[in-house]
């Protein structure tokens, strides 16, 4: 195989913030099993999530591996010039990037977002000749209509002016790959039409999840350490809390379940700023002694606690399948891709988006039959190593470059 690089541009995670939260495997995962041997991660605006700002940032990550953090503010200008420097900056970072494209013979530019970061993709792409790819990892319509949730609120503060760059830039994509049949149809729907490809992104999950449930040995360990109550019927929702991830109503239905189970306790693993309301709410609901909530806790810790609970799933992505892993059947909305991943009555169950009583009145009927709980952990363990297939995401990434890198008679495709 030729050796070929990758440039993406993805405005989520600093090299800082990703050492820190051990995700180095989602770095890693941008190689494409093995199809890039050398890549570039782009975070475009870093200074707005604690970088320094007035200088652009190259850091060698790892040795196939370089991160570059770019600035919304490069230079020194008054305030109520802002707008002029973030333009500015930009044109700045796409010019070192263009050097670097050439430099370290990038053979894509690839975006994780269709909307600030696929724009600049598109710029560059349009610099350097390279073919242009964009990950699709969400339905940004449905997450609109939900929640109003906005993809870059700061940088693009209207639905209409997100909408209409993610369709601009999905149009003149080279590949276009979504992370399931929901997240690709929201982008066909919305202008993606040359090639196209779902690639699950299930090389972001650590490796200690694929650990069978039966050799994760210091659960009632972690119990303890983390101040939960060992050995109770248990539910668990995992995710960020935000308004889109809806964990209120996950809430909502452990109240329910609660009520009728008097051992049951619930779990929020994660952080975010609905965190103060949550626990109010859990006050008003009568249930805060039995709700636990552990903020952004080690996937290692995560990896024990899993197989004990069963899994609250309003909208859940990745955390989705690492329950799997761990055998902890889901109730999950029918929303966004959870009805592809579960399957009703065969691995867990699916309600309608935000009746959180049918939640609860699956949950109790999982906690109730241990029968019923055995076999769906068994099945949802199953189903999640088929998404973790690598043979299979090696074949799919390969099908998906293929398209744009290679021709029919297997010669690289020329570019001008």
């Amino acid at each position: 195989m030729a050796k070929r690089g990758i440039l993406y541009i993805a405005a989520e995670y600093r090299a800082d913030e990703v050492r820190e939260k051990k995700h180095e495997h989602n770095f890693e995962a941008r190689h494409a099993s093995g199809y890039f041997d050398r890549v570039i991660s782009v975070h475009p605006v870093a200074d707005l999530v604690g970088a320094e700002k007035g200088r652009i940032h190259l850091i060698r990550f790892t040795k196939r591996q370089l991160v570059v953090e770019g600035v919304s503010e490069l230079y020194r200008l008054p305030r109520w010039l802002l707008p002029l420097n973030f333009l500015l900056s930009q044109g700045a970072l796409l010019r070192v990037l263009k050097r670097l494209v050439h430099k370290q013979d990038v053979g894509v530019v690839a975006a994780t977002d269709p909307f600030l970061s696929g724009l600049l993709a598109w710029a560059l792409s349009r610099m350097t000749g390279k073919p242009l790819m964009i990950r699709i990892g969400g339905n940004y319509e449905e997450l609109h209509r939900e929640a109003g949730a906005l993809a870059m609120p700061r940088l693009i503060p209207s639905y209409r002016l997100q909408q209409a760059i993610g369709r601009f830039v999905m149009k003149r994509a080279d590949l276009v790959a979504g992370n399931n049949r929901n997240n690709l149809g929201w982008a066909i729907a919305n202008g993606a039409r040359r090639h196209t490809a779902i690639i699950p992104i299930s090389g972001n999950i650590q490796r200690v999840h694929m650990i069978p449930p039966e050799d994760r040995t210091r659960g009632e360990e972690t119990f303890a350490r983390l101040g939960i109550p060992f050995g109770h019927p248990t539910l668990l929702y995992v995710g960020r809390l935000l308004k889109l991830k809806q964990p209120d109503e996950a809430l909502k239905a452990m109240a329910l379940v609660v009520e009728q189970e008097p051992t049951a306790i619930g779990i929020l693993a994660g952080a975010g700023p609905m965190q103060a309301e949550l626990e109010k709410l859990a006050d008003r609901l009568g249930i805060r002694s039995r709700i636990y909530f552990i903020g952004q806790t080690t996937q290692e810790d995560l990896s024990e606690i899993i197989p004990y609970c069963v899994t609250v799933s309003p909208l859940t992505g990745l955390s989705l399948i690492e329950c799997g892993l761990g055998g902890s059947p889901p109730v999950g909305y029918n929303r966004d891709w959870q009805g592809e991943f579960i399957e009703d009555g065969v691995n867990g169950y699916i309600v309608p988006d935000h009746d959180y009583r049918a939640m609860a009145d699956r949950l109790l009927q999982i906690l109730r039959d241990p029968l019923l709980k055995a076999n769906l952990s068994k099945a949802i363990r199953e189903r999640s190593l088929r998404q973790m297939d690598a043979d299979e995401v090696r074949r799919l990434e390969k099908e998906a470059f293929d398209k744009i890198l290679v021709s029919q008679d297997g010669e690289p495709i020329a570019r001008y």
